[in-house]
């Protein structure tokens, strides 16, 4: 096996907590526990995923106490995941994934065409248990206690977003967890909103209209800004939802490389919701940012 196959390996193995051994002696402060989610599952039946990104969501927890390691995993159960293992098939859309739906069966699961529930990306607590994010409005709730699927959260308000990013900012200023939504229709628009996990309830802070939305994954925040990096990876809205309606290309496949048009920052004050600059620079690719910090007049982002 090649070593980037390795990654592509399905976790076969029952969901259990299981103790590991440990080599040495852990530090006797260290206790707590440590869960972080993946994709452990890539292929079902004789179909098998087409992107890293794509594998079905792995849950994975470490508990840590006096010099001992417990480890529980499991797969989260989102529909995506519970279908497919029904079907024995890739159904849904993934990232670079088709599916295998007729026509008519698109046509009637529009919504699952366009955002998935598969939460492979992120973990962050919520309310004494764990919630699974990826880059769409879904998020799963998990048992802290032994990562059981507890279901969707499902947020009371009456905001619709087509996007979100999976690396919420926690803002400890203001102590609230910010976020960026992208929303498609007749104009498009970037949207920082904050999230209220208790109440479950988002607010639009700022809001940004873009022609083409760009390939979102992280931003950054600042004491006063919040910054938004508007890249050259561009998507038409129009041309995906009628390539996932008629199955030609996956949701990934949509983007286009268009480095003329190079790479904005949008800097928006956090006090106020204002757009206070816009920057335009050349074109790069970004996943995540690692820190922001001002520094006089100065905003240091890395």
């Amino acid at each position: 096996m090649s070593t980037l196959s390795i990654g592509f390996k399905n976790f076969t193995h029952s969901p259990q907590q299981i103790s590991l051994s440990v080599t040495g002696k852990l530090p006797d402060w260290l206790k707590g526990r440590y869960a972080k989610v993946g994709m452990g599952h890539y292929q079902v039946g004789t179909e098998h995923m087409q992107h890293w990104f794509d594998g079905y969501a792995l849950a994975c927890q470490f508990a840590f106490r006096q010099n001992h390691v417990d480890c529980n995993v499991r797969f989260i159960e989102s529909e995506h995941y519970k279908i497919s293992q029904q079907k024995n098939k890739i159904v849904y859309p993934e990232f670079a994934t088709r599916g295998n739906m007729t026509l008519l069966t698109r046509l009637l699961n529009l919504k699952n065409l366009l955002s998935t529930d598969n939460t492979n990306v992120n973990i962050i607590p919520c309310n004494g248990d764990l919630l699974a994010l990826t880059e769409t409005p879904h998020a799963m709730l998990l048992s802290k206690k032994d990562l059981k699927t507890l279901g969707p959260i499902r947020y009371n308000d009456a905001l619709k977003l087509n996007l979100t990013l999976a690396h919420p900012q926690y803002d400890a200023q203001h102590q609230q967890l910010l976020n960026i939504g992208v929303s498609f229709g007749r104009k498009n628009y970037y949207h920082v909103y904050d999230m209220n996990l208790q109440t479950k309830q988002r607010r639009i802070l700022a809001s940004i209209p873009v022609k083409q939305p760009s390939y979102q994954h992280s931003f950054a925040i600042t004491q006063k800004y919040i910054i938004i990096i508007d890249q050259a990876l561009k998507l038409n809205p129009l041309c995906l939802l009628m390539n996932l309606l008629l199955g030609r290309k996956s949701y990934y496949e949509n983007y286009q490389w268009q480095p003329e048009q190079g790479n904005r920052f949008f800097i928006i004050e956090k006090s106020t919701g204002k757009l206070v600059q816009q920057l335009q620079t050349n074109a790069f690719f970004i996943f995540h940012t690692i820190n922001a910090f001002e520094t006089n007049d100065t905003i240091m982002l890395d």
